[in-house]
């Protein structure tokens, strides 16, 4: 029986369950310590991921929606919903430039696709709305009239799995004629984030709305067809949905059971409203418990080894957690960093904006005193100097191009992959010259990060040190983001680019359209110091025989030779050569007199009559030229190409094939021409009256306002509605006084109307020539300055054709009208062509639903969802709306049922003249009382 220990071991003791219970306390704490942050940093790293998925989701989603209505427009124009193989080689051209598609399709709003690229002419197509898979996301888009993502299918013809895109073309009234549709490939790994590297065991998904998963990556890579039929083939299990349902939050992380994926995930997810989308980004549970168990490994051998160096082993720890945590601040920082640079370049389609930021954040992240970024020039097979920081000049002069082959950075982008080179100096990748220049400058390592976006190669991005410099995964993994940040910038920057050329140039000729020729005529004219110029309007004669002779592809061609035969003959003229339409050519030549444009026109009609060889066929043409001078005929291009549209025909009736414009032989009815001198004289002589149409509120039935209406007194012929004078004023620069003196005389009415206690504001319809007059602001401000109006107690209203004749002007124009406190509403709304992206830019109050739509919306469907449509519009807009020619109480109870704010018509009082106006207004505050 062994002796029991001495008394003088029970301290010694003591302090050893001590140490355990302390070690054991510390162990505890180490691992709900570790189980917390472990759970951080993932959460953190999938919410990174999901939210650059929802990202690239819209910013994708968006480029294509612009790509596919731009490609609708086109193909409507050409009237290929009757001849749809005209549209194939538009089709087929876009498909070429961006491989990563599918397919384009067009249907018609009956569901019967009517071309689809990669497909031949002839081969059958099907009824998208015949198909469970394509059904609900086509009647969906007709009934949203925006984009829509289908869920994903296997479609027989492209023999594929794709996610399908919907994109409804709307008429004038806003009624959809046909579908814009395309595809994006699931298989092929080119969507959204499919090219992106995901950490281990990590997934994004995109799940719609409908249960249907929209898209998964990574892909499992084996039995690939099953795969898609598990994936996208059938809803996500129930027991997800009701998950989903119960989410209250729109984004956020949570521990979600996936049976599909194997049981439980942390989910990092976040809404797509717009699309019907829910994002998130997943990785298995199990993945964070083995992480966890991973990282408490060490502590567990620290535990087993406590009696000999337990304070050791605890400090170790200590010290090992300090670097965790500078490493998860500089990783954080690094993230934050890569975020505001994506913000800052996505929201500029400028090159050089986005190059100078991807600069500025480089020299950030890396600290590196060198930073570079060249781009590729396919052309010439080399590299060039698009920006950079840090650098030598001398070094920048020998280095403005770098060839593909013998460089580092020609390497890295030829091979797509980042490359790294710890000492130039025995880097045999490169040039001996290279070499040579980066050793004269003391430069030694240094990366190289390619720009890669979808399999596109845009150029490098080049990170430079003096000094031996070690990259760590941290700065490697920055450093791609960087560059998938700045390739995604510049690829969308390029499409913007590609679709602005497309809005500015004609598609067939590639010639400057009508949009140039207005947009550029005061600048052209300008250069010549306003001396005479020469408009030019040139009709094809005979150019329909060609077409129905030989067909519309050889009209076709032909029409494209025809540019360059004019710009041949115009030799060294300073002329714009543009496409109106048709067989019709408009040409602006600066500096000529009505000699030298004759001649000139003589010259063009001589290159015209030598025969073009098209398909080995000699063709030859005439033309017929109308010629009107600048400013003789006209101080705008939309004079001068009225006059010479008229001396054009003149032309063509006369036989001469050359005419110039002659007032004397132009069919404008004299009595309006005289009509037209008389109402200038009206203007001065005060011979214009107003008479005041009141809106009310819809729900408390109290007038909010009133529009002035212009009539003329003329002396001999009585009260003339606006109908017979306004549009002489608007041809001329007769309309700027003519605006001005209904603002003077609605200014001097408002001041009877607040003496009798009436402060409803009164607005004044605009014309489109009002907002290229910069005087007519300049006249308000004095107008409110003198305080004869107090600032919104006049407003205005004008059409949407006014406001998209010339955008960026009105839009100026618009802006200091309400700088000066006066509302702006459209007038008119659903009649013109605007474009909502343009209108949500202006400062504008209230959209006017036009009259046609309202006065049959009690017995007519479409017109009723037309207004309800509108209406729901609006307020999304944060616009007001005031719905015109009100005619019955039934239709005023109709608006008020939609949520229409007001109203004006015949049911609630026709125009009247001022001193009527009152006594309604007197009669209508007593009826009230």
């Amino acid at each position: 029986m062994s002796a029991p220990a001495p008394s003088s071991h029970k301290p010694v003791r003591g302090l050893f369950y001590l140490l355990i219970g302390f070690f054991v306390a510390v162990y505890g704490l180490a691992i709900a310590r570790l189980w917390v942050e472990t759970r951080r940093d993932a959460e953190a790293n999938l919410r990174y991921l999901d939210s650059m998925l929802v990202q690239n989701t819209r910013a994708t989603l968006r480029n294509y929606e612009l790509i596919l209505r731009g490609i609708g427009h086109e193909l409507l124009e050409h009237d290929m919903l009757r001849t749809p193989e005209k549209g194939r080689d538009l089709i087929e051209r876009m498909r070429a430039i961006d491989p990563g598609m599918a397919g384009f399709g067009l249907a018609r709003p009956d569901g019967q696709l009517l071309l689809i690229s990669g497909i031949p002419a002839g081969a059958p197509l099907p009824n998208l709305l015949r198909q469970a898979e394509t059904r609900d996301s086509f009647l969906k888009c007709l009934h949203t009239r925006k984009l829509e993502i289908g869920r994903p299918y296997f479609m027989q013809l492209l023999k594929q799995w794709v996610i399908p895109l919907r994109v409804p073309l709307l008429d004038a009234r806003g009624e959809p004629v046909a579908v814009m549709t395309a595809g994006y490939p699931i298989a092929s790994g080119n969507t959204l984030l499919a090219s992106a590297s995901l950490p281990q065991h990590t997934a994004t998904v995109l799940l719609r709305d409908d249960g249907y998963l929209q898209y998964v990556h990574p892909l499992p890579v084996n039995q690939r067809d099953a795969t898609l039929r598990d994936y996208f083939g059938r809803k996500v299990s129930p027991a997800v949905l009701r998950t989903l349902a119960g989410l209250h939050a729109p984004s956020g992380t949570l521990i979600m059971d996936l049976p599909d994926h194997g049981g439980r995930h942390l989910v990092a997810y976040d809404r797509i409203a717009e699309y019907g989308l829910r994002a998130g980004a997943i990785v298995p549970f199990s993945t964070l418990v083995d992480e966890w168990l991973r990282r408490l490994l060490m502590p567990t051998l620290l535990l087993a080894v406590f009696l000999a160096g337990a304070i050791l082993v605890y400090r170790r720890t200590l010290r090992r957690q300090r670097d965790a945590d500078a490493t998860l601040v500089e990783r954080n920082d690094s993230l934050r960093a890569i975020n505001q640079l994506s913000n800052r370049i996505h929201a500029s389609l400028e090159l050089d904006d986005i190059l100078r930021e991807a600069i500025s954040a480089l020299a950030g992240l890396s600290h590196a005193p060198h930073v570079a970024v060249y781009l590729l020039n396919h052309d010439h097979g080399q590299l060039e100097l698009a920006a950079s920081s840090g650098f030598n000049p001398d070094f920048l002069a020998l280095s403005q191009r770098i060839p593909l082959a013998g460089s580092l950075c020609g390497e890295a982008v030829t091979r797509k992959q980042l490359m790294i080179s710890e000492d130039f100096r025995e880097d045999v990748r490169i040039q001996p010259v290279l070499r040579e220049n980066l050793a004269s400058v003391g430069l030694r390592t240094g990366l190289v990060v390619p720009l890669v976006y979808r399999e596109q190669v845009f150029g490098g991005l080049n990170v430079v040190y003096a000094e031996r410099h070690a990259f760590s995964d941290i700065e490697l993994d920055t450093f791609s983001a960087v560059a998938h940040t700045v390739a995604l910038a510049i690829a969308n920057a390029r499409h913007a680019n590609t679709l602005a050329y497309q809005a500015r140039h004609d598609s067939l000729t590639r010639l400057p359209n009508r949009t140039v020729l207005h947009g550029e005529f005061a600048e052209r004219i300008g250069r010549v110091d306003n001396r005479p110029s020469a408009l030019m309007l040139l009709d094809l004669d005979r150019f329909k025989d060609v077409n129905d002779t030989l067909g519309h592809h050889v009209g076709d061609h032909l029409l494209t030779c025809i540019g360059p035969r004019l710009e041949t003959a115009l030799g060294d003229s300073d002329a714009l050569v543009c496409r109106l339409g048709g067989d019709e050519f408009a040409l602006l030549v600066a500096g000529v007199d009505s000699d030298e444009a004759v001649r000139l026109a003589q010259r063009l009609k001589a290159a015209l009559r030598e025969p073009f060889s098209i398909q080995g066929i000699p063709l030859q043409v005439g033309a017929s030229i109308g010629i009107a001078l600048y400013p003789e005929h006209g101080d705008t291009s939309h004079d001068l190409l009225r006059a010479a549209d008229v001396a054009m025909y003149q032309a063509k009736q006369n036989g001469a094939g050359i005419d110039v414009y002659d007032r004397s032989q132009d069919t404008y009815n004299p009595e309006r021409l005289k009509l037209a001198v008389e109402l200038a004289h009206a203007v001065e002589c005060g011979e214009l009256v107003l008479h005041y149409q009141p809106k009310i509120d819809l729900a408390s039935r109290r007038v909010t306002g009133f529009e002035a209406l212009v009539r003329w007194q003329h002396p001999r012929r009585g009260l003339l509605l606006p109908g017979e004078f306004v549009d002489l004023a608007e041809m001329n620069e007769m309309i700027h006084p003519f605006t001005r003196a209904i603002l003077d005389r609605a200014v001097a009415d408002k001041g009877r109307l607040a003496a009798h206690g009436y402060a409803q504001p009164i607005a004044i319809n605009l014309s489109a020539r009002n907002l290229l007059d910069e005087r007519f602001a300049v006249h308000l401000k004095h107008t409110l300055d003198a305080g004869l109006a107090a600032a919104g107690a006049i407003g205005f209203e004008l059409t949407e054709t006014a406001l998209m004749q010339d955008p960026e002007t009105s839009a100026a124009v618009l802006r200091e009208i309400a700088r000066l406190g006066s509302s702006v509403a459209v007038d008119d709304y659903g009649t013109g062509y605007s474009s909502l992206a343009y209108l949500r830019r202006l400062p504008l109050s209230a959209l006017k639903i036009d009259r046609t739509f309202v006065l049959g919306m009690v017995d007519n469907v479409q017109d009723a969802i037309i207004v309800r449509s509108t209406i729901a519009l609006a307020h999304n807009l944060g616009l007001a709306v005031i719905a015109e020619g009100v005619e019955n109480a039934a239709t005023a109870d109709a608006l008020r049922s939609m949520g229409c704010d007001q109203a004006q018509g015949y049911h609630i009082s026709r125009p009247l003249p001022l001193d009527d106006l009152i006594a309604w207004l007197d009669a209508d505050a007593l009826a009230a009382a």
